[in-house]
């Protein structure tokens, strides 16, 4: 519990840092801050994904098919399927590590709306 509630304060006083603006609507002069953390490769992918000019399920549901017709392929070069076959258990196994990053980028979203959303209400002192 201490380590979770310790990770929220982190994040907390490196949102407030990055999304908090002056009166006079310029953005705070202080400087980032450090990350406890370097980013990960799935943050630096969503991130990546986000900046695309199409919606990310677009690009999930793009990555998925890529996986599904390279590995339908591959069982049709090496005859274990006859040609212009599919068998649906390999739309389940090429599905789930795409479900597995296309959902940690929705939470990712997700809890970060909810922190702005809940950010006036907070009663946590940073200083």
């Amino acid at each position: 519990m201490m380590i979770a509630a310790g990770l929220l304060f982190h994040f907390e006083q490196w949102w407030q840092e990055i999304s908090m603006k002056t009166t006079d609507g310029k953005m705070n002069q202080a400087p980032l801050p450090t990350r406890p953390y370097s980013p990960s490769w799935v943050d630096h992918f969503t991130a990546w994904l986000d900046h695309l000019p199409f919606p990310t399920w677009f690009s999930y549901l793009g990555i998925w098919l890529i996986l599904f017709v390279s590995y339908s392929a591959v069982k049709w070069w090496d005859r274990t399927y006859p040609s212009g076959t599919f068998n649906a258990f390999h739309l389940l196994l090429t599905g789930t590590g795409v479900y597995g990053l296309a959902l940690m980028h929705y939470l990712d979203r997700s809890a970060a709306s909810a922190l702005a959303a809940f950010r006036p209400v907070l009663t946590v002192d940073i200083d």
